[in-house]
């Protein structure tokens, strides 16, 4: 879940997702920092919108109740990372941590 929130988040990003679709599944310093992202780079995209699919996963659990992940995700032809934490809060799953490179 945590890898395809992130392939999500850069789909955000490059125009393709729907914002609101991850307002549930981020804490709301995840959802700021994201919405503010977004907005700086809406300035830099061009009317193509790039293919943007999930290359590899790796994900570990330091503790019962939090997954850790990084990603490689491919948009267009480049290659991006992103890392993500997971933290079990109130029996749902919220990403309380997300850096995308």
């Amino acid at each position: 879940m945590a890898s395809r929130l992130a392939v999500h988040a850069f789909e955000v990003l490059h125009s393709h997702g729907n914002f609101e679709l991850l307002r549930p599944w981020l804490t709301p310093q995840v959802l700021r920092a994201l919405n503010e992202r977004r907005r700086l780079c809406r300035n830099r995209l061009s009317d193509t919108r790039p293919r943007i699919r999930l290359v590899s996963t790796r994900s570990c659990s330091p503790a019962p109740d939090v997954m850790e992940v990084a990603v490689v995700v491919a948009v267009g032809d480049r290659n991006h990372a992103a890392a993500a934490r997971m933290e079990f809060h109130r029996g749902k799953w919220r990403m309380s941590a997300l850096e995308l490179v």
